[in-house]
């Protein structure tokens, strides 16, 4: 049962719009005095992300709540805060809060470097690359298929890569035949008969990597004397390359799986970076909830 909450509203603000889509919309939300996560130091005030749909047409949206529940104890998977449902201009939403990033998605990033005329550099794109290993393992390790590995989805917090956008996520197996995801980020097998195991989101992984190192996406109808041109280009390193072809087999049951690659040179061989410094690493068994405020104003 739903406790319904029309003064809720009062505990925050909606600000800008983030993004929209067919689930609704994305906006910043600011905690007011009241909340659980409000600060009495506005310096210090929490921002997060709220996405919202109409109540009546909601159901995607109490799905991806689930799920983000599911994978709470995951510090490579945008975090969840809370839900409530409100009343604004007449009509009734229902909202769920998350994390914000506020380094924007890793499409930001790519898009950033090549105004200015570079590319993402190799130390980065590994440590983006390994977030993300991290955060499908334990997507994967639940039994799920994100389905949409790209790197709109791949969020920038505080430096470190997580994964977001659980709208598509699935059980292999749950829709036979449907096609869904973005095409230019489907493995071969999901683009043609609609076929998703885990090994779907790894190859939308390569396709992200390459365009971190390259600079350039990756087309279905690039031929492979265009992507060496693409690679010798861009002076990706023999352990990226070898790295990147794993991800990129046809055959989803010869390519590598998020455990395999987390153990690949070009993930393990390296120096200490800044970026690795006090690095979590999320449990496939968690022996302990992690706690987390939460702003529950609903019951599911």
């Amino acid at each position: 049962m739903e406790v319904s909450t029309p003064e809720s509203m009062k505990l925050w603000e909606r600000g800008r719009k983030l993004g929209a889509g067919g689930y609704g919309f994305v906006c910043l939300a600011h905690p007011l005095a009241g909340h659980p996560l409000f600060l009495p130091d506005s310096s210090l005030q929490i921002v997060m992300a709220v996405k919202s749909a109409k109540y009546t047409s909601s159901s995607s949206l109490i799905r991806e709540r689930n799920l983000f529940k599911k994978f709470k104890d995951c510090p490579h998977i945008i975090r969840y805060l809370g839900c409530d449902c409100t009343y604004e201009e007449d009509e009734r939403f229902r909202n769920i809060f998350m994390q914000y990033a506020a380094g924007g998605s890793l499409h930001d990033r790519i898009k950033s470097a090549a105004s200015r005329g570079t590319r993402i550099s190799e130390i980065e794109a590994r440590e983006v690359t390994e977030c993300v290993l991290h955060g499908l393992r334990f997507i994967h390790s639940k039994g799920y298929v994100h389905c949409d590995i790209k790197t709109d989805n791949i969020l920038i917090v505080k430096g470190k890569a997580k994964i977001g956008d659980l709208g598509l996520t699935i059980k292999p197996g749950k829709y036979p035949g449907k096609i869904i995801g973005t095409r230019n980020y489907m493995a071969p097998e999901s683009f043609k008969s609609g076929d998703y195991t885990s090994k779907a989101d790894i190859w939308g992984l390569g396709c992200c990597l390459f365009e971190m190192i390259t600079g350039v996406k990756i087309w279905r109808h690039m031929k492979e004397d265009e992507i060496h041109k693409i690679i010798e280009r861009s002076r990706m390193s023999d352990k990226a390359q070898l790295f990147w072809r794993k991800c990129m087999v046809e055959d989803p049951e010869q390519r590598w799986d998020a455990e395999l690659l987390l153990q690949h040179p070009f993930i393990v061989d390296h120096p200490p970076s800044p970026l690795s410094t006090g690095k979590q690493v999320c449990k496939i068994m968690p022996t302990s909830s992690t706690t987390v405020c939460q702003y529950k104003a609903e019951e599911a």
